[in-house]
């Protein structure tokens, strides 16, 4: 039985084949490190671009296989996903770094909708229909200061969350052909180590090897920070145990502004760290305010994202060498 009183079902027993696409990524490589301790069969398919690749001798493992594709690339995706033959594919890889997607919408889109579709096309040629988890982000619902079920309005407003809309929206009506057996997970604000975008913590974490004088842009947006290993194991109990077709917030329900972060990393420093507000690098956030509503998540999987704010900083500065 799970958690919930539900039979546990058996997704990710010794042996099972898994691909995970972007799995020497951020998330993608606690993931990737979850399946190997279960005795899974890996694949991930990663196109290994030096500026996301996370370094991890436990990724070197006889049942690791590293796919050096990029998912844009038709051919090479189908070829991967058919030697490899998953049960269930993992689909982290994206752009999703929001400045970046703004400057580059087309890349945005070829990489998060047609890499998607790449994937979706590669399970078609499967003997059986893999379950399929999409790693989507609360950047597809409407901005509001309420907290977002998964029932809240949709409304993108830029061309990340709208990427990740259609992936929704493709992945869906490939379930409805049979092609998969889909869980859709909306990411909130991911933090820990060895970041490799530069949102906003790893950027205080850059700046702290320096100096205790941060230099940074808009600090009062409140968003909910999910500690990466947690949303790691999250991502793995949904695909075990929500129904296929299920959209589920992977969220805390608690969010923080960029202040009090700060003032947590201050605290557990034992230093005073002071906030220089930069215009060169302020980004008029047209989300003052970004929180889920877990109630679907903490029926699903009780207990999931478990590591408070304070406590997930703290692992992170001492994998960062700070602390």
């Amino acid at each position: 039985m799970d958690e919930s009183g539900r039979p546990a079902r058996e997704v990710f027993s010794p042996g099972t084949a898994v691909v995970v696409s972007g799995g020497t990524g951020f998330l993608g490589s606690r993931v990737v490190r979850e399946l190997l301790d279960r005795g899974c069969a890996v694949t991930s398919i990663d196109n290994s671009s030096t500026d996301h690749a996370v370094v991890d001798e436990r990724l070197i493992h006889p049942a690791h296989k590293v796919a050096s594709v990029d998912i844009r690339d038709r051919e090479a995706t189908v070829t991967a996903l058919v030697e490899a033959q998953p049960s269930v594919v993992i689909h982290l890889a994206a752009l999703h770094f929001i400045p970046r997607c703004v400057a580059e919408p087309a890349t945005a889109l070829e990489i998060n909708v047609v890499g998607t579709q790449n994937l979706l096309d590669a399970c078609r040629l499967l003997s059986r229909g893999p379950k399929f988890v999409l790693a989507s982000t609360a950047d597809v619902y409407l901005p509001s200061e309420e907290p977002h079920t998964e029932g809240s309005e949709i409304g993108p407003n830029n061309v990340y969350g709208l990427s990740k809309l259609a992936a929704e929206g493709i992945v869906r009506i490939a379930a409805q052909q049979g092609t998969c057996a889909p869980v859709i997970c909306r990411l909130f604000n991911l933090y820990g180590a060895h970041e490799t975008n530069p949102h906003v913590i790893p950027e205080i974490v850059s700046q702290l090897r320096l100096s205790d004088e941060l230099h940074l842009g808009n600090t009062s947006p409140m968003r909910d920070f999910v500690y990466v290993d947690d949303a790691a194991t999250a991502i793995l109990r949904l695909c075990e145990v929500a129904p296929p077709g299920m959209t589920v917030n992977v969220g805390t329900g608690v969010s923080y502004s960029v202040v009090e972060v700060v003032g947590r990393i201050s605290d557990l420093l034992g230093r005073s760290l002071a906030i220089v507000v930069d215009q060169a690098r302020w980004r008029q956030s047209d989300r003052p305010h970004l929180r889920a509503d877990p109630a679907l998540l903490q029926s699903l999987v009780p207990g999931a994202l478990s590591t408070p704010l304070s406590q997930g900083l703290e692992q992170l500065l001492r994998d960062e060498r700070l602390l």
